[in-house]
């Protein structure tokens, strides 16, 4: 029993109770403070998320997937115009380079009583056929560089009339007349856009739609007209193709005849002006 009267005394002697007692509020204070900026850091989301959005994931997924494919060909297109403009750089250069070997000279007709009149008279002769040579090669370059153009001219025709046949058969699908779209493709034609961004149109599954309505708003034809071809791409697909698509067009009646023979009709205005690589 003596022992087990020692055993309080030596606990009440000992002072260790005040230090634990000190060091869990200390250690419950660590772990609560951090807690609440936590909350509150996954609060700042939130309200983030809450910023009112006019496209749902799905809508917003199918948006920019459209954009970058249009970005994408603008910037296809922006390439090879790059590309052209080099070769025609190179090609200036090469042509500057050729123009200094002149055409050969050929002597006047020497003095028969010189001393070296036969050598003079070889020589002139000599001269005259190198100048028929120069003139044979220069000849024969020019027909090439003539055929290379109109083969260039033939393509591209070619693909003009591609491109305002599948054009035309999307204005059919859309219910849009074609003397309707005539009007509104000169209407857009005349504005001053860009040939890019005018090829950007007639590209674009709904092009026909998006021609009839920036017909109808001649200040979005003036903001196109001072845009570079990507900011105007952006705003086409962003502002003015909702809007085309959403209008309700009557699918037009088939055609009652059906032209046969001729070519393809590749009239558009939007086509004026044209080139393709």
């Amino acid at each position: 029993m003596s022992d087990a009267e020692q055993v309080p005394d030596h606990w009440q002697d000992d002072e260790p109770t005040p230090e634990v007692a000190e060091s869990v509020p200390e250690e419950a204070t660590q772990v609560v403070e951090p807690e609440t900026p936590e909350e509150g850091e996954q609060e700042a989301p939130e309200e983030a998320q809450a910023t009112p959005t006019q496209f749902t994931p799905e809508q917003q997924e199918v948006f920019n997937k459209a954009i970058g494919e249009k970005v994408a060909k603008m910037r296809e297109i922006e390439r090879q115009a790059e590309e052209e403009r080099k070769q025609r750089e190179e090609l200036a250069a090469k042509l500057a380079e050729y123009e200094k070997t002149t055409a050969p000279s050929i002597p006047p007709m020497p003095d028969y009583l010189d001393d070296d009149y036969e050598a003079k008279v070889r020589a002139r002769d000599e001269a005259i056929m190198r100048k028929a040579e120069w003139d044979a090669k220069e000849a024969l370059k020019q027909q090439q560089e003539q055929a290379a153009q109109y083969q260039r001219m033939m393509e591209e025709q070619q693909a003009i009339q591609a491109k305002g046949a599948a054009y035309k058969d999307r204005a059919v699908k859309l219910g849009i007349g074609d003397a309707d779209l005539q009007v509104a493709g000169m209407t857009v034609a005349q504005s001053g856009i860009s040939q890019d961004v005018a090829q950007f149109i007639l590209d674009d599954e709904h092009g026909p739609a998006i021609t009839m309505a920036l017909s109808k708003s001649p200040l979005e034809l003036d903001q196109l007209r001072s845009m570079n071809p990507l900011q105007a791409a952006v705003y086409i697909e962003k502002n003015i193709k909702p809007r085309a698509v959403q209008q309700k067009v009557q699918a037009a009646p088939p055609p009652v005849d059906t032209p046969s023979g001729g070519g393809v009709d590749s009239s558009s205005p939007l086509l004026k002006g044209a080139k393709f690589s």
